[in-house]
């Protein structure tokens, strides 16, 4: 069995990098900061577009800022410099699976909830919502990443 090797450098992968993936960012790399855990964090999409307004309003309301985040593609990133790659949703994990192939990094899918409701949820509901997104990115984070090392 193979020993646990910590990333140096994390890629959050979501479809759009305009919800899932930059709130994992802002979350690990704030983490990384206060606990001196040393990441290098950044994040992308399959595709980009703006980011999403409930989204930073979720983050500001834990102290966390991504009103500056703008959407990035893959092609955009050097995934040479990337050790670990987490993808967020499943577009990000097919894709994921063709664009990295051959290359030296880890991989790793973390199911998500879909960050958004529909047309038919009302404000409230759709930022409540990202919100149990948002706690639950918190919880795999700090589960792989701070709990892990700690050991």
């Amino acid at each position: 069995m193979a020993e646990f090797q910590p990333a140096k450098s994390v890629l959050f992968v979501c479809t759009f990098n305009s919800i899932r993936s930059p709130m994992a960012e802002a979350i690990l790399r704030d983490m990384s900061a206060r606990k001196g855990l040393g990441l290098q964090v950044c994040s992308a999409g399959v595709q980009a577009k703006l980011t999403d307004g409930y989204a930073i309003a979720s983050m500001r309301e834990i102290g966390l800022d991504m009103s500056k985040h703008e959407g990035q593609t893959l092609d955009e990133v050097d995934l040479d410099q990337v050790d670990l790659i987490i993808s967020l949703s499943d577009p990000a994990r097919m894709f994921l699976m063709h664009f990295a192939a051959g290359r030296d990094v880890a991989l790793e899918h973390w199911a998500t909830q879909e960050p958004q409701l529909g047309d038919e949820a009302s404000r409230e509901e759709q930022r409540a919502h990202l919100n149990r997104v948002r706690d639950g990115l918190v919880l795999k984070i700090k589960e792989r990443f701070v709990v892990g090392a700690a050991a």
